[in-house]
């Protein structure tokens, strides 16, 4: 099963690949940017991807 997303990476994705998406709500007061850099950084693969926020 290939994944039916676009994604801004240049990687050839395979069927053993999970692509996780992940829906973010700031708190008041804190920008969607940080919000979304602190949950990428919670993260235990991926630290080589570029983090980016798509509106």
């Amino acid at each position: 099963m290939s994944p039916q997303t676009e994604t801004k990476a240049s990687v050839e994705f395979k069927d053993t690949d999970i692509l996780a998406a992940f829906r973010v709500t700031s708190q008041p007061g804190v920008p969607l940017e940080e919000a979304g850099a602190s949950v990428a950084g919670e993260s235990s693969t991926g630290t080589w991807i570029t983090v980016w926020r798509h509106k």
